[in-house]
Parts: C-alpha cells; structure tokens; sequence
C-alpha cells in the first residue's frame, strides 16, 4: 500500500475531512487529495506531523510493516484467543486494534481479528457490543477492497452476515453479489435472507433447488470415482461406491432404490462388476426421467423448468463408458445402446464404407482424444446417414470427407441434415480446399457449425466438440 492509500485509510478512521487535515497541516486541500490519489507525495518535513495527526507511526505511514506470512497471522489470532480468556473485552480490543495499527496493510489479519472481535461481542463477552458496530465493519470493509478474492470473499461472507444480524436486509442482500451463481452458499444465504423477512415460500424454493443442484453433482461424483475404481480394478471399491451412491440417490427419491442393495451371489468379482452395473443403470433410469422429481415432497415448492436436463444425458454416457472401459458383460452394453441411441452424442458421417482398418483408427482417436464422447453411430453414404438423423436425431453429427471432391452435395447434406434435426451441430471435415474461406463461410451458411480440414487439429476438433457439448 502506498503512503496515499495509508492516509486515506487513517485519516477517515479518525474522522476527518481532506479539508480538515489540510488546515491542521497548514496545506491545501487539493494537496491532501493529491497525495491520497498517488498523484504526488508529502514533503518529508510533513511525515512526522501527518503521523502525529492519525495517530499512527511512521512505519506504519510509510508501510514498513506491509504483510505477514499465515503462520504469523495464526500466532496474532491464538494469542487473542488466549487474552480472552482472562481479559476484559475492551483490554483484549485495544491490544488487536495495536496489531492492526502495526500491520495496517495486511488484510488477511484484519479480517481474522475482526471476525473473531465481532464474534466475542455478539455471545455475551462484551457489555456494549453495538459500540464497536463501525469499527468492525469498517475492518470487514477493508478486507473487502483486498485484490486477492479468498479475501474478499471472506469479507463478503462476514458483512451478508453482519447485515442480517441487524436486519438490515437489503444491504446483506448487496454482499451476495461477491458470491457466484454456481457457488451453493450463494443460495444457502438467500434462503437464510428470506426466512428472516417471513418469506417462506421464497426460501423453500431457493434452499430446495440447491439441494436439487447439490444431488446431481454429488451422483455425477460418484460416478466418476465408480470409473475411477473400475479402472483401476479395485472392484471392492467400487462396490462400496455404488452402495452409498444408492443410499444418496435414494434420499432424494424415497422408495426408487429399495431393491438397489446387491443379491447374495455378487460375492465373486465377476458378479460384482455386473451388480455395479445394474445398480448404476438402475439409479440412472431414475435421474434419467422415470422418478418425477416434482412429486418429491423434498422439491415440492421447487419449480423445474427444463425437465429434460442434459446432465441426464451426460449421466447415462457416463455408464456406457464404464461399461466400454471394463468390459461388462455385451449383453449389457447392447441393450444400452439400443435402448438409449436417441440420446447419442455424436454421429460420424462417411461417404462410403470405409475400411475396416479404417474404421477401428477413427474409433482409436475417438477413445483417445474424447474417451467420454461416444461415437456410437456411423452413417454411410446420403440416404443412410439421413435416415439415422431423422430417427435418432444425435445431438452432434460429424461429417468426415464427405464431400470427396463435391462441395455443393455436402452443403445440401449439411441443410438436410438441419432440417431434419434443427438442434443437431454439425462439424465438417475437408480433406483438401483452395478456397477454405469462402467454403467454409457457404457450409456455415448453410447450417454447419464449424469447419475444419484435413489433417486437422484432433486436439481442436474435439475440444470445440466438448465445448458445444457443454462438456467441459
């Protein structure tokens, strides 16, 4: 922090104006304001008197003192901790209030100190809490103008709760803004927010959509720990993961799971991995849309707007290529496939029958560079493949050379393609352009998503593919 900032921050600490200092230094306002915006600095004869004037020394208008380290920070707060046990509040107050004096630039401690300071005044060790009410949030606001953002957030944290604490509602509610939508406490503290203005309602609806957000992620971990383990062969391990993924899929589908629990004869490994799968597929029929989640007592002021939710679709890719990595038993990943084609993520496109050396390459580089994007499905030549998209109707199609030479028949693919399936993202592969500019400008024109040629990037194609995906 620079001697600007210093005197800003020690000069409304002690209540006075630009104005006001300026007069009791014998300068000009203008001046005071100068130095608080980095535009100059005080003369070096005015040092001590500033100093005298805040009440601060001079290492500490001149920053010395900038940081400690956390283990220095640990110490400062244990041994508050340990004053408290056999000081008065104010003792204890006036000792911190030193500390931060002395390291008025470190805002990791001002934080801690004010956090634990509001904390003892709130729980009965202070006879006048409300008396330190803008010291403490002026500490909380400090912290909050750190650069680095696990203090801000800290800060952030402590004033909503500051705020809430005194009822001043709307002004808890501005510290949320620090939290990110996808952070679940963002939600937690909303529902907090309500139920202390008796808006009941509001705060089922908030507190019961984090539970639901909560639920998918928790399932979509474990699904991946049950890949992990298998991997790995740790079949015992992933036995005992898909037990507790039941108990949580259970929870928030009372009475979906009960027969969940493994048969008497899953004690070989064999068995095992086989009752792993079924249990899995079981739970993800569920997620998958055969429980409705509306009619869970659990969601029952919950709103659910997009019923079909993706994540269903990414939980049942997930199965298959567990299946796929271990070697389940093919009868169960036929009947996967059959049974969830229509959810397919990507169709490979070919104008003819390739090769069958051929074909198991591409399938290679599919496992190698998207292992979770299933190329299920191939489609040779025009009616084949449009026939396929009209009935599946794959999220990503991917047309592999399938121009050979004939740019106009594939831009008629790519539209047929779009309407026969509007939501469908169709990428194109070229083996040779002259032009690629304006081909590539013509096949977007008429509905292709993104275009590429050969050799193309394999790391760019399916990273702009996960990307459309929303894989990431």
């Amino acid at each position: 922090m620079n001697i600007g900032s210093v005197i800003r921050k020690y000069r409304k600490e002690a209540g006075l104006t630009q104005e006001e200092m300026a007069n009791r230094l014998g300068v000009t306002a203008p001046a005071v304001n100068k130095w608080e915006n980095g535009n100059s600095n005080p003369d070096i004869e005015l040092l001590a008197p500033i100093a005298r004037l805040l009440r601060i020394s001079l290492d500490t208008l001149m920053s010395f003192r900038e940081g400690l380290t956390l283990s220095e920070i640990g110490d400062i707060v244990r041994q508050i901790d340990s004053m408290f046990e056999t000081e008065e509040f104010e003792k204890v107050y006036e000792w911190a209030l030193g500390r931060i004096k002395e390291y008025p630039n470190c805002n990791m401690l001002i934080w801690q100190i004010a956090v634990m300071l509001d904390a003892r005044r709130t729980t009965g060790a202070c006879t006048e809490p409300e008396k330190y009410d803008t010291q403490i949030n002026l500490w909380y606001e400090t912290a909050l103008e750190d650069e680095n953002e696990k203090i801000k957030h800290y800060a952030a944290d402590s004033l909503f709760g500051f705020y809430l604490r005194k009822k001043e509602y709307a002004k808890a509610e501005e510290y949320l803004r620090y939290f990110s939508d996808h952070d679940p406490r963002k939600k937690l503290y909303l529902g907090r927010l309500y139920e202390e203005q008796g808006k009941t309602k509001e705060a089922y609806e908030i507190l019961e959509t984090a539970l639901f957000c909560e639920h998918q992620t928790l399932i979509s971990t474990y699904l991946s720990l049950i890949r992990l383990a298998m991997e790995e062969e740790d079949i015992e391990k992933a036995y005992i993961l898909t037990e507790k993924m039941g108990v949580i899929a259970g929870t928030f589908a009372p009475g979906q799971h009960k027969d969940c629990s493994f048969p008497a004869d899953t004690a070989g490994a064999e068995n095992r991995v086989e009752g792993i799968y079924r249990a899995v597929e079981q739970i993800l029929q569920t997620i998958n849309g055969s429980y409705d989640f509306q009619k869970s007592e659990i969601f029952h002021h919950m709103k659910f707007c997009n019923p079909e939710c993706s994540y269903a679709q990414d939980a049942e890719t997930a199965v298959l290529h567990l299946a796929g990595r271990i070697g389940a038993g093919s009868w169960w990943i036929e009947n996967k496939k059959r049974t969830c084609m229509n959810k397919i993520k990507l169709m490979s496109i070919m104008k003819k029958k390739p090769k069958a050396e051929n074909l198991q390459s591409w399938s290679k580089t599919v496992e190698r560079y998207a292992p979770d994007m299933y190329d299920l499905l191939y489609g040779i030549g025009r009616k084949d493949s449009l026939k396929k998209v009209d009935e599946l109707h794959p999220e990503l199609v991917l047309l592999l050379s399938a121009t050979d030479g004939n740019l106009q028949e594939g831009r008629q693919m790519v539209k047929e393609i779009k309407q026969l399936s509007s939501r469908t993202m169709v990428f194109v592969v070229f083996d040779m352009l002259d032009d690629e500019e304006e081909v590539f400008g013509e096949y977007k024109e008429a509905g292709a998503y993104k275009c590429y040629t050969s050799p193309a990037s394999m790391d760019a194609l399916f990273h702009d593919m996960y990307v459309a995906l929303n894989m990431e």
